[in-house]
């Protein structure tokens, strides 16, 4: 006789308690089983969202974002700094990264919006001059160190 299946609302309403309906539009929770295939999106108490299978949350995995993984559209170097996803350049046959952090040292093409030189920087070393007056351009930079803006 295969195993019965549990529904997610009758043996562990605490977990659908962090279910994301924003994310999770046009899902019906309560129809979840443990065993659902497929990831959903969840919400910690701190309010970060994050994608995860049900038999995961049930063990009690952690939100990826305060367990220090990288989730795309939640603490990824872009949802950090989206003024930045103008500046970046793609070659021909390439994605743009999608899981990228704000610490990487990875080098990759940029171009300020100005139209400059184009130039090579992590996202380190961009998220460094994400303020408003500090720029990753270096014609830009001149020209604020010019008129006295440095």
């Amino acid at each position: 006789m295969p195993a019965q299946k549990k529904l997610l609302k009758d043996h562990y309403p605490e977990v659908l308690a962090n279910w994301d309906h924003h994310k999770n539009a046009g899902i019906d929770e309560h129809l979840l089983y443990v065993s659902s295939p497929g990831q959903f999106w969840w919400r910690c108490n701190l309010g970060h969202s994050f994608p995860q299978r049900v038999a995961k949350r049930v063990r009690g995995n952690a939100c990826h974002v305060c367990a220090g993984f990288i989730v795309e559209g939640e603490n990824d170097f872009f949802s950090k700094y989206p003024e930045f996803l103008e500046w970046l350049r793609l070659g021909e046959k390439t994605e743009r990264p999608r899981k990228l952090a704000s610490t990487d040292r990875t080098k990759l093409r940029w171009q300020c919006t100005l139209g400059h030189e184009e130039f090579e920087a992590s996202p380190r070393q961009m998220s460094f001059n994400s303020d408003e007056s500090r720029t990753p351009c270096e014609t830009c930079r001149k020209r604020q160190h010019a008129i006295g803006k440095s």
